[in-house]
């Protein structure tokens, strides 16, 4: 199944769509044909490549993380199966000048090998992408290393490691050499972390770095204070430049490179570590590679440190070199920069540069007396120790020996010799005669040979009776022991022994997933820890990396005018994950779905004026919708997808949904605490009878708690509060104002979802028709303009207006049935099911056709409907709630003035009397609360 189209990226504030011009459109395409001499079979290859969708959608598995980048190479979005291998492989090829395109998913090619019983194998096979390079094209597959190796092993005429340490796919070189490409894999081991930190730290100066605007003075200022102290530190520079300059003039500096920083070896991150020249040629004249080395050995670095040092200088000069062969004398015809490291290293020893470490002397211990002294316990050394001093009292001369000496007195002699034997045998078997006084504790008790046979069954009656789904006690699973012991005439073992078997047959985890499955077993899983520093997941700055999720609240509310119970409510959360703030929330009686989604990015552009550079999110359809992703590729917002049923991709969020529930949703009075124990519950715990809580009254309440209390406290894992945090990013990491979003009609439209083609035909003196309904607007009536498609929109909140791009500008369009003014698209939903269910019934399963009109009547006649009025009630609370968070006040609530029972009040609209009456009596439930 063929992914989605690759989504272009627009200009901000653009209303329609701008046309993408790529590096090969065109002309060109044939220009690089022509440079590469290709074949006229190749040529069609190439083209199919760049006119077809992605093969595939990436879906997240296996503990990896989706990417959809929003590439200013293509002006497209890009997609990347994982965050660590394939996106790190994305970075560095967009920050490739020789990578002309890079294409992902490209359609599959047939490969053909032999396994490893002789048998060909002829699978379908899909890149990770396809690269456009000066010289060359081809594809690419991104994998780890540890997966190269254990694919080696099951498929080893498939890849393959050669002499020079490169990982090769002999049967895709093969199918790519028939066409005159290449076919190359891309292992983890060859990802440059610190290169891939500063392009993320730098991410949001190179995507509008040919519209950032810097006075020239103030470069010129810059400069300056860095060619009078060259290799100044980062942290130096903006402490020095703190009154004078902005951090965001020295982070442009660097990307437009008026500053030199060795971008593949100090991280912008770690400002107090990088050193910070003019230019790259006063860098290497200042700290000279072997003085640099020199330094290192004065610092007491490890040999294995300084090796690296070499190797990492040597390779920069020798990529130099291949750019610039007649300036560098180091690099030779056919040299390779680890031979050229090892000369180097040993011209360095010879100088004295580098002072080799003396070796250790040769240890008197055997491996297997160094084991068991690492396996001794203190109680098992000092007993040792206390022979030792008993049988060798010269060795010892305090007065702790004087003590010993009258307990040694009481020691009978034949006991001394036989510590004296056990001390010289020791001596020469494992190189310490202390390690034969070491009490062998461990070789009592009975025999684990003797108890082969039973432990065995133990393990067979676990396996089928105890680690199973039907979650069997043990008590159970032991009697099954029992007979089984009874029909192959064998001891059983006591139950205690059963037992200590059931606990350590297996790991917490595997035991957990037996019988639990991975969701309860989750909490054990083990922690996946980098073998090397990679890049922070929760960003290197305070809008680096944002996290979206909802979450049902455990608080029973009510209706504001009515006072009925109206159930939970859902909040969507967005948080800032490197300083852990609350940057928007949302509050909704709605199931999750895309308008709560653009609600919550809507009202973090009003409050901050921006939206975060990347967002995770999890595998909802509400995150996948063709409206939220259509959002963030126009602002340029990177996506990454968390694996299913994998809360430690999104901890920040997680905890503090824990946070908010034990610090603040506990202290209400309505929350649900009493329902998880349903037996224990009686009416004077029910929360439904408890609940006092509106959901406008609880939005003030949420905004008071997240914007005065959660930020103010300080956070273990910073060390500061939250608000603390961020404003020491925006003045350490700079504040990136060119990222601005003016909230404004235009950021609006943006938010507003469209028809599924996006489009609609404007039908002369009708209008255009969106989800059964007819718009118009003055516009409409121009000659030009009739039977024409327009871009539309509508609002989701209000389905009564529309829109429609005409003439180079939005314009509102109207409904012309008031009944559907404050209809939402969710009551217009349930309109259109219930309407459509009662026409299958009444004419037949094909006449399901839906009009306005039956829809506005069907509206002014649906106050019986419950469903439909449960969605009136919802809606006009949600309208309540957001005038709240958009920073207006809530309504006040409406206080009865008859005296109702509780049961009455409650149960006032689910228990109505079924008389027939007109509808127009009920209009008053209908109407909408002017907020």
């Amino acid at each position: 199944m063929l992914g989605c189209r690759r989504r272009n990226l627009r200009r901000h504030g653009s209303g329609e769509e701008e046309t993408v011009t790529r590096p090969l459109d065109g002309i060109a395409l044939l220009t690089y044909f022509r440079r590469l001499k290709l074949s006229k079979e190749t040529q069609k290859l190439l083209t199919d490549i760049r006119n077809s969708p992605p093969s595939r959608t990436p879906r997240p598995r296996r503990g990896n993380m989706p990417v959809w980048y929003p590439s200013k190479k293509m002006g497209c979005i890009i997609k990347a199966e994982s965050h660590k291998v394939e996106f790190a492989f994305l970075l560095q090829v967009e920050h490739d000048d020789d990578v002309l395109e890079v294409w992902d998913q490209p359609p599959s090619i047939q490969l053909e090998y032999l396994d490893r019983r002789g048998r060909t194998q002829r699978p379908n096979h899909t890149a990770d992408y396809f690269l456009f390079r000066y010289g060359a094209a081809g594809w690419v597959e991104c994998k780890t290393t540890q997966e190269l190796i254990q694919q080696a092993s099951t498929r080893p005429n498939r890849y393959q490691l050669d002499e020079r340490g490169q990982w090769r796919c002999p049967p895709g070189e093969a199918f790519a050499a028939k066409h005159g490409l290449f076919y190359r894999v891309y292992a983890s081991d060859q990802i440059n972390w610190a290169a891939q930190d500063n392009w993320l730290f730098l991410e949001d100066y190179y995507q509008d770095l040919d519209h950032l605007q810097v006075a020239p003075t103030d470069v010129y200022v810059l400069c300056e204070m860095v060619r009078s102290q060259p290799g100044i530190l980062l942290s130096d520079l903006k402490l020095a430049a703190e009154d004078r300059l902005p951090t965001d003039v020295i982070n442009i500096a660097i990307a437009r490179n008026d500053l030199y920083v060795d971008l593949a070896t100090y991280r912008l991150s770690e400002p107090w570590r990088t050193p910070v020249f003019p230019d790259r040629s006063t860098a290497r004249a200042t700290v000279h590679p072997p003085d640099r080395i020199a330094n290192q050995v004065g610092t007491s670095a490890t040999l294995t440190a300084l090796a690296s040092t070499i190797v990492s200088w040597v390779g920069q000069q020798w990529q130099i070199a291949q750019a610039t062969p007649t300036s560098i004398t180091l690099a030779r015809e056919g040299s390779d920069p680890f031979a050229l490291a090892r000369c180097a290293f040993d011209v360095l020893v010879e100088e004295g540069k580098i002072i080799l470490p003396p070796s250790p002397a040769p240890s008197n211990f055997t491996p297997e007396g160094t084991a068991l002294l690492h396996q001794a316990r203190e109680v098992d050394l000092a007993t040792a120790v206390f022979g030792n001093r008993v049988i060798n009292p010269d060795q010892y001369d305090d007065e702790e020996q004087a003590g010993i000496a009258e307990r040694a007195a009481a020691i009978p002699a034949r006991t001394k010799r036989s510590w004296r034997q056990q001390y010289r045998e020791a001596e020469s078997r494992y190189g310490s005669g202390l390690i034969g006084l070491l009490p062998q504790f461990a070789h009592c008790g009975r025999k684990w040979e003797a108890d082969f046979v039973p432990r065995k069954l133990i393990h067979e009656v676990l396996e089928t009776h105890y680690d199973t789904v039907t979650r069997k006690p043990k008590r159970g699973a032991y009697g099954e022991y029992l007979k089984r012991a009874e029909e192959q005439q064998l001891t059983p073992l006591s139950p205690r022994t059963f037992y200590r078997e059931v606990e350590r047959h297996k790991t917490a985890y595997d035991q957990r997933v037996a019988r639990e499955g991975t969701r309860a077993a989750y909490p054990f899983k083990e922690y996946v820890r980098e073998q090397e520093k990679t890049v922070s997941r929760h960003g290197n700055y305070a809008w680096a990396m944002a996290h979206l999720d909802h979450t049902e609240l455990n608080l029973i509310l009510r209706d504001s005018r009515t006072g009925q119970v109206l159930g939970k409510c859902w909040l969507t959360l967005l948080i800032l994950a490197h300083p852990r703030r609350i940057a928007a929330y949302a509050l909704t009686f709605d199931p999750p779905s895309y308008r709560s989604c653009l609600m919550v990015l809507r009202l973090c552009v009003k409050r901050y004026g921006r939206l975060p550079t990347a967002i995770t999110v999890d595998g909802g359809p509400e995150f996948q919708s063709v409206y939220f992703e259509q959002l963030l590729a126009l602002y340029r917002v990177r996506k990454h997808q968390r694996p299913a049923a994998e809360p430690r991709f999104g901890s920040p969020q997680e905890r503090l949904f824990g946070t908010m529930e034990t610090e603040f949703l506990y202290h209400l009075l309505g929350n649900t605490q009493a329902t998880r124990e349903p037996r224990l519950a009686t009416r004077a715990t029910d929360p439904r009878n408890l609940a006092v809580w509106t959901l406008p009254r609880l939005a003030e309440r949420v905004q008071q708690w997240a914007d005065e209390e959660y930020e103010t406290i300080r956070h273990p894992a910073l060390g500061m509060t939250p608000r603390q945090a961020y404003e020491l990013s925006l003045k350490r990491d700079g504040e990136r104002l060119h990222k601005s979003i003016e909230y404004d009609d235009t950021f609006l439209k943006a938010t507003y979802p469209s028809t599924r083609k996006g489009t609609a035909k404007v039908e002369p003196g009708v209008g255009v028709r969106i989800n059964y309904l007819d718009y118009w607007c003055e516009a409409m009536r121009d000659a030009t303009v009739e039977n024409t498609q327009v871009k539309v929109r509508y609002d989701p909140f209000d389905v009564s207006v529309g829109f429609a791009y005409i003439g180079g500008i939005w314009r509102k369009c109207d409904c012309p049935y008031s009944e559907f003014a404050g209809c939402s698209e969710r009551e217009l939903q349930h309109l259109t099911e219930e309407l459509r269910r009662r026409n299958r019934l009444q004419a037949g399963r094909e006449h399901t056709e839906v009009t306005q009109k039956q829809l506005a009547t069907f509206r002014r006649e649906n106050a019986d409907i419950e469903t439909i009025l449960r969605q009136q009630r919802h809606d006009r609370e949600t309208r309540a709630a957001l005038t709240v968070l958009e920073g207006g006040k809530a309504v006040k609530e409406v206080e009865k003035k008859q005296e109702i029972t509780e049961v009455t009040s409650r149960e006032c609209a689910d228990e109505a009397p079924k008389t027939q009456a007109s509808p127009y009596d009920k209009l008053l439930v209908l109407k909408r609360i002017e907020l």
